[in-house]
Order: structure tokens, then C-alpha cells, then sequence
């Protein structure tokens, strides 16, 4: 009887230590995977934290004060507009108009007459050159 009792506690202590096996397998093998994760992602975190690296040496020469400083500036310019009068002024400009106008405008013509008034400006600026050099200049130079 002892000795079945014995074998009893031997298939006993043989079945615990199978099923302890496989735990331990179980545990061996979600270690692994675990340990395989970490090292894939830490070294996906360091590749991130190179190309971060310039973005983040940027953001430290922001200067904070300043910026938000502006931002406040902004907010009340932006506050300050009259939206819904723009948007009225913009409804009320005849665009058509303009359109036409600028279809009609004779650009050759136009640059002509452009040319004429600078050949005008250069030959008043001579002149003007020529009388603060000359006798006639009762006044006196400006830059006396």
C-alpha cells in the first residue's frame, strides 16, 4: 500500500512538473516576444529621436514670451475687424466692371504715355539740376 501510495505521488509530482514545464515554456516564450518588441521599438524610437532632433533644436530658439507676445497682437487685430462690413464693401465693388475696364485698357498706349512722364521727370530733374548750378538761382542751393 505504501508503495502505491508512492507511485501515486510520483504521477502526481510528474503531472505537476509537466504542466510547471509548460508554463515555463509559456512564460520562456511571451519573455521573448516581449523582449523582441522592446528592442524593436526602442530602436524605431531612436531613429524618431534622430529626425526629431533638428525639429526639437528649433523649437528650443523659439522664444515663447515673443511668440505668444505676437499671438496676443494678433488676436486683437483680428478682433478688432468688421468682418460683415468687408464682406459688405466686397458684395458692393462691381467686379464686372473693373473686368471690362481692364479688357478696354490699351497697354501699349498706356506704356507710352508711362515713358512720356518719366522722359518729362528726367528733363524737369535736368533742368532743376542746371538752375541750382546756374547764375540765374537767386535763392541759393537747398543743400546749404
Amino acid at each position: 500500500m505504501e508503495q502505491d501510495n508512492a507511485e501515486m505521488i510520483i504521477k502526481k509530482l510528474k503531472k505537476e512538473m509537466m504542466i510547471n514545464r509548460v508554463f515555463s515554456i509559456i512564460s520562456m516564450v511571451m519573455t521573448t516576444f516581449i523582449l523582441l518588441v522592446a528592442v524593436v521599438l526602442l530602436i524605431q524610437v531612436k531613429s524618431f529621436m534622430v529626425m526629431a532632433e533638428p525639429v526639437m533644436e528649433q523649437l528650443a530658439k523659439i522664444d515663447m514670451e515673443v511668440l505668444n507676445e505676437t499671438l496676443d497682437n494678433f488676436n486683437t487685430i483680428v478682433e478688432g475687424l468688421d468682418f460683415e462690413g468687408l464682406i459688405e464693401t466686397l458684395e458692393e465693388i462691381d467686379f464686372e466692371s473693373i473686368n471690362t475696364v481692364l479688357e478696354d485698357l490699351d497697354m501699349e498706349e498706356l506704356s507710352e504715355t508711362l515713358e512720356n512722364i518719366n522722359d518729362g521727370a528726367e528733363k524737369l530733374e535736368t533742368i532743376g539740376e542746371w538752375f541750382e548750378d546756374s547764375p540765374l538761382n537767386f535763392w541759393g542751393t537747398s543743400e546749404e
